[in-house]
């Protein structure tokens, strides 16, 4: 908060609060950058009147803010699979909007929309997200009103509101915009919020395993917690030195690089219902004829793995387990068939 510098007495400033022309004492003035002349409305600070605990806006005749308290980060809404959102989770924030021509203008129209920041968090789309998919908004000012990913509700006597945005699903960086038509002219302004699941590490390109998946809407797709990072490494690890006629292993999807829901298709809705929170690992089983991977199929020789049977490999499947993974067949008798390890 920015405090007045030192300047003669009976200095004259816009009370916002109390709507009127006021002095200030003891030698207080505004910044000498600042244009004055005792009525609100010439540059775009906020300043706090010392001693008295009284803010004054010195903004233009009429200015819309809308402002998100630090650190400006929440988690992405998560499934109750995945641990939910308790507190130390938190997928809510609160966010001020404030329509102001020297005081507050109460009864007037907001709208307050979500739009993602792309590319941002993994995702690299071509297209916006649906509205249903970018939060929840619940906005109270002289009235309230909810909506996914936009909402419009009125000022209060002060001319603010107050807004809940409920994170969406996904992780990535979001702006949160508040647009307002005043006398014929539309004002806007904007601020960003990012959603994320913090610390999340990038598996690295190594020797003893492969790293495959990625594609044009999710470019980096191998991002862990450090614990899984280090768990999977020590299985491909342990499966490179003991079975070293084998291929290495080829690790597909983790989690995006913010986290939430991973939209493998592109089209910002799941098959993935996991892979939020960097704990869930695919790893490729082979398809003879088509392609290599962990063997499980028999006979392992055949041209045609749709000639084949599933037998699983107990072999990998206990070196997993032995390093806190719990793998399980997904997308059985398809091109997609793969082990899916949870840790």
């Amino acid at each position: 908060m920015k405090r007045f510098h030192p300047s003669p007495p009976e200095t004259p400033f816009y009370d916002s609060r109390k709507g009127v022309d006021r002095s200030l004492s003891g030698g207080q003035s505004p910044p000498d950058d600042t244009s004055w002349g005792g009525t609100p409305g010439r540059s775009k600070d906020t300043y706090e009147v010392p001693g008295e605990h009284v803010m004054m806006y010195i903004g233009q005749p009429t200015q819309l803010y809308i402002r998100i308290p630090e650190p400006k980060e929440i988690w992405p809404t998560l499934r109750d699979r995945d641990g939910g959102n308790p507190d130390n989770r938190n997928n809510k924030e609160s966010i001020h909007v404030l329509l102001i021509e020297g005081t507050g203008i109460p009864d007037h129209d907001v709208e307050i929309t979500v739009q993602m920041i792309l590319p941002s968090g993994g995702h690299d789309h071509t297209n916006q997200p649906p509205l249903e998919m970018r939060g929840l908004l619940t906005a109270t000012g002289g009235t309230t009103a909810t909506g996914n990913g936009e909402v419009t509700a009125r000022t209060n006597a002060q001319g603010g509101i107050t807004v809940t945005h409920a994170a969406p699903e996904f992780g990535g960086r979001f702006e949160l915009i508040a647009r307002a038509q005043v006398q014929g002219k539309i004002l806007e302004d904007r601020d960003t919020l990012t959603v994320r699941v913090p610390d999340l590490v990038e598996l690295p390109e190594v020797n003893y395993y492969e790293l495959i998946g990625r594609t044009n809407d999710h470019p980096s797709n191998h991002w862990a917690t450090q614990l899984v990072m280090e768990n999977i490494q020590s299985i491909a690890m342990a499966w490179f030195l003991l079975y070293p006629n084998e291929s290495p292993i080829s690790i597909n999807d983790i989690s995006l690089e913010y986290g939430g829901l991973f939209d493998v298709t592109g089209n910002w809705r799941p098959p993935h219902s996991s892979h939020r929170i960097g704990t869930d690992v695919d790893v490729r089983t082979a398809l003879p004829g088509l392609r290599s991977g962990i063997p499980t199929r028999t006979p392992r020789d055949a041209t045609d793995w749709a000639a084949t049977t599933w037998v699983g490999n107990i072999n990998f499947e206990d070196i997993c387990r032995v390093f806190n993974g719990e793998p399980e067949l997904h997308s059985p008798d398809s091109a997609n068939e793969h082990y899916h390890i949870d840790f």
